[in-house]
């Protein structure tokens, strides 16, 4: 069994910030919006149990540009609206909006799973950008560890 090392590097690095001590109540649930999006959770006993790992948005939008020939690669920003009157505005929404539900779902299922509330910490630069401003307010209160 293997476990990539930037996996658990954050892994260790949501404990010791979060997790030591008394102040974690809760399973920590570590996701890195990188190329690919990993979920993984440290117990409040700092056990990494494992995770999920999806796509990255970047990734997302590439692929689907690279694998539908008709559909152009388009800069990732945040849709003026949910429903795009252009094929531009469509992939934009689809694969932002798309992105959001990914990792909102993800975050249902661990807490179902894992009966329990989880206190999220992010990882990448990405989850500081104002490209996840609208994501962050969706998905209450994330913390973020460290900015690559």
């Amino acid at each position: 069994r293997s476990v990539g090392a930037d996996r658990i590097v954050n892994a260790v690095g949501a404990y010791v910030k979060w997790g030591v001590g008394a102040r974690q109540a809760a399973p920590l649930l570590v996701i890195d919006f990188g190329t690919a999006t990993t979920f993984d959770v440290v117990t409040t006993q700092g056990d990494f149990i494992g995770g999920a790992i999806a796509p990255g948005l970047k990734t997302i939008n590439e692929a689907l540009a690279e694998k539908c020939a008709q559909l152009p690669l388009v800069p990732l920003e945040l849709p003026k609206k949910v429903i795009g009157r252009t094929t531009v505005d469509a992939i934009r929404s689809g694969v932002f909006w798309g992105y959001v539900s990914l990792v909102e779902g993800m975050i249902v299922r661990f807490k179902k799973f894992l009966k329990s509330k989880v206190v999220h910490s992010t990882t990448h630069s990405f989850c500081t950008s104002p490209k996840m401003n609208s994501f962050k307010t969706s998905s209450k209160k994330f913390h973020t560890l460290h900015n690559n």
